[in-house]
Formats: structure tokens, sequence, C-alpha cells
């Protein structure tokens, strides 16, 4: 597979991936959960708050072509503790979240469509 369709294609996985997460979010924050949960973050959800999803998501899904990343890159600095105990544990599940869902859709339409052996190659 070209340098060019993988990188198609790990932008429509984060974008794909963006998009359910702001979805579920939405859906989190309409529903009252975090302030349930004791969280200073109540979401306004408007077509630039998905737009900035979408669009982050397909940037990070980038990623996905990347082979090897380091494990512990400081991914937990700036984690929003000043809105609440539980903000970090929102910040991880929310992103595992993206990572997931990114992950099925780079498997949906890119894994499945390369042979074995020309994976093993990639």
């Amino acid at each position: 597979m070209s340098l060019m369709a993988k990188l198609s294609h790990g932008f429509a996985a984060g974008a794909a991936a963006g998009l359910l997460q702001g979805i579920l979010l939405a859906l989190v924050s309409e529903l009252g959960l975090f302030l349930l949960m004791g969280l200073g973050l109540q979401l306004t959800i408007t077509r630039f708050w998905f737009y900035q999803h979408v669009t982050w998501g397909g940037l990070w899904g980038l990623l996905l072509v990347v082979p090897v990343l380091p494990l512990w890159s400081g991914w937990l600095r700036g984690a929003g503790l000043a809105l609440g105990p539980l903000m970090p544990v929102v910040v991880i599940v929310f992103n595992v979240l993206w990572g997931v869902l990114a992950g099925l859709w780079w498997d949906l339409t890119v894994g499945r469509a390369l042979p074995e052996a020309q994976q093993a190659e990639d």
C-alpha cells in the first residue's frame, strides 16, 4: 500500500473515531453524567465542536501510520484536575475509546484489504 493510501486511511480512521467519540461525549454531557461524577464539565455542543473532534481526530489518526511509538510520552500531563478529581479518568476513558474506534476503523478499511504477506512487509 502506498504511503498516500496509508495516510488517507489513517486520517479517515481518526476522523471517524473523532466523530463517534464526539457523539458519545455529547451524550454523556447531555445526560448529566459529568455532573453526577462531580466534574465541573458541561459541554456546549455545536457544529464547530464536532468539526474540531473530527479534524483533530483525523490528524491524530495519522499516527496509525507510524509503526511504533514510545509507550510513555507524557500523555497524563495537563489532564485537567481543576475540573474535578475524576477528570483524568474521563480523559483517559474517552481517549482510549478514540484509540479503539480508530483502530477498528483502520482494521475494517485497511487491515482486511491487504493480503497477509503484504501486511508483513508494511
